[in-house]
């Protein structure tokens, strides 16, 4: 297949959507002709195009309007180099696709495919979407919810699929050490409900929260943690630094407000820990109570705590939720994920090519 896949943003800029284009676009181009156009970042296949490389849309507000100049840009670099393609992958939210019927004709794609790494919070972004995706052959989600909500307008071509992690969490022998830690992995941006984690590290002094991450809120945070001693933010860290802190931690905490399915998630049931998570992103659909974690349905602070002491003090259910995870985590290597949205992106090219 030829693919062109579009995105303004590409590694080393920081992100879950980066990183999952950096790897699919990897391990397709073994295979497959991968041109990624993008803003900011640098190049991952030997065929990538930078787009405006003097100017940063991500600079852009709203969003939307960053997607569009992109786009329209690219569209120019397209309609000037008369590339054809045989697939146009696009990558975001909504506005992903509000030009894409231009680009699917300027470079004769048979096939549009659409990741979405967003959760439908508003009520505009599903009708703007249930009407968008009409133009699309192929959706992947990362979110189960996602994925639900859009399947009766576009069925037998919506896949949940959430990013995947890479091998090195699967691979790393185990320095598993029982410990009283918690880790969280999370930007410190308001989505992800930070302030629930020191509402919950006060009412359990026994247990250590360790939050990795950078962002906007860190500031504000620190001044509301200064007096308790159990909580604490300990910035970014790199991959080996991430499966060191898991390997000393009993349970992953997310207390996010909205999601996918978080990458942290998934890395954190390869290494076996327990997950006790808020309900978002459709979740349930991957942590299941009592066997590998707990999904709480509010952001009541001791039904995090209750989770997390059944937890600590049931060996026998530790170890259980240990080895489902575990399981469950390999499934998630970046190699099965880019094979799955491969063979379902070739499967509806065969069919329009049959037509």
């Amino acid at each position: 297949m030829k693919i062109l896949r579009l995105y303004y943003k590409v590694p080393p800029l920081k992100g879950g959507m980066e990183k999952h284009i950096y790897f699919l676009s990897r391990l397709q181009s073994k295979q497959n002709d991968v041109t990624v156009f993008y803003n900011q970042g640098d190049r991952i296949t030997d065929n990538d195009v930078q787009i405006l490389p003097n100017f940063r849309v991500d600079k852009l507000k709203p969003q939307f309007l960053c997607v569009i100049l992109f786009h329209i840009s690219s569209i120019l670099k397209l309609f000037k180099t008369k590339s054809k393609f045989d697939v146009v992958h696009v990558h975001g939210d909504w506005s992903a696709l509000l030009l894409i019927l231009i680009i699917k004709n300027i470079t004769h794609a048979k096939v549009v495919a659409f990741s979405i790494h967003d959760q439908l919070v508003s009520n505009f972004k599903k009708k703007v979407l249930s009407f968008l995706i009409k133009q699309v052959d192929v959706i992947f989600t990362s979110g189960a919810d996602t994925a639900n909500y859009l399947k009766p307008y576009k069925p037998n071509t919506v896949f949940f699929q959430p990013s995947g992690i890479s091998a090195v969490f699967v691979d790393t022998p185990s320095n598993k050490v029982f410990s009283n830690n918690v880790i969280i992995i999370a930007n410190l941006v308001p989505k992800k409900n930070i302030d629930l984690v020191i509402e919950i590290a006060k009412i359990c002094p026994d247990y250590n929260f360790k939050i990795v991450g950078k962002g906007p809120e860190k500031q504000r945070l620190e001044t509301k943690m200064q007096n308790i001693a159990n909580v604490s933010l300990v910035g970014f860290k790199t991959t080996e630094e991430i499966i060191a802190l898991m390997d000393t931690s009993f349970a992953f905490l997310l207390t996010s407000f909205f999601e996918g399915t978080p990458t942290s998630v998934l890395e954190a049931c390869s290494r076996g820990l327990p997950i006790v998570t808020s309900n978002v992103g459709g979740l349930k659909s991957i942590i299941k109570d009592n066997k590998n974690g707990y999904v709480i349905d509010n952001y009541t602070p001791s039904y995090y705590k209750n989770a997390l002491d059944k937890i600590y003090n049931t060996p026998d259910l530790l170890e259980l939720m240990k080895t489902n995870n575990s399981l469950l985590g390999e499934k998630f290597v970046w190699d099965n994920v880019a094979k799955n949205i491969t063979n379902q992106t070739k499967k509806i090219l065969k069919n329009k090519l049959s037509c």
